[in-house]
């Protein structure tokens, strides 16, 4: 399960551009495009998709980080002409198409309001090691670590973001030292966030797990 925020009004798109790591320019009302929302420091602090129009923007991210997207936007919404709709939309993913449904690029998943019980979020992104980003580990990694720029989430040629500038020297230097990998866990307790060791011994966060498998980030 993952929720929608939906952002209304006349600039929507353009005030937007400033805080999501991806391109809105091409947004499409059908066509979900991976992004990010990242903190000045370059952090991603939720992460998923996002589609609409010029002037309604909707951001498919994790209900656990809905507040902080809330209050981080709100932030720099003084002089936009948009607004954060009080209520959000729970949605579900499909990994074959459904009518009505939104195509989440790249993956080729699809977004529908209607309940899913067959497919689980966990599963579906360690199997796509695409992971999502909720509340225990929300602001601690570049999109880079997380390995969100294979996916496209992450637009080098528009214009300036928040992070923006830490986020593309670290493109451009190669200075990440820690990255997303897949590992079998050992540790059936370890909670999302917590530190383990893989199997080279070295340190490494949980980011997304299911069963005894996960996404971590670690050391290279």
């Amino acid at each position: 399960m993952l929720i929608e925020l939906t952002i209304e009004g006349p600039d929507a798109v353009s005030f937007l551009q400033g805080y999501v790591t991806n391109d809105l320019s091409s947004i499409q009302p059908e066509v979900g495009q991976p992004m990010a929302i990242t903190n000045i420091q370059g952090r991603v602090i939720a992460n998923g998709w996002s589609y609409g129009r010029t002037d309604r923007v909707n951001l498919v991210i994790h209900p656990t980080v809905e507040h902080t997207v809330r209050e981080h936007l709100n932030n720099y919404m003084v002089f936009a002409k948009s607004t954060i709709l009080d209520t959000t939309a729970v949605v579900y993913l499909f990994e074959t198409p459904v009518e009505g449904g939104i195509n989440l690029t790249p993956l080729n998943w699809y977004l529908h309001t209607k309940p899913n019980s067959a497919n689980n979020l966990d599963e579906m992104c360690v199997t796509a090691e695409f992971p999502i980003i909720t509340e225990p580990t929300s602001g601690q990694f570049l999109p880079q670590m997380l390995a969100l720029t294979d996916f496209g989430t992450v637009s080098f040629s528009k214009g300036c973001y928040l992070g923006q500038e830490i986020v593309a020297r670290a493109e451009h230097r190669g200075a990440v030292k820690r990255k997303l990998k897949s590992i079998s866990m050992t540790d059936d307790l370890a909670p999302i966030g917590t530190q383990i060791r893989d199997q080279d011994g070295k340190k490494c966060t949980v980011i997304t797990r299911f069963q005894n498998q996960a996404l971590v980030v670690g050391q290279i």
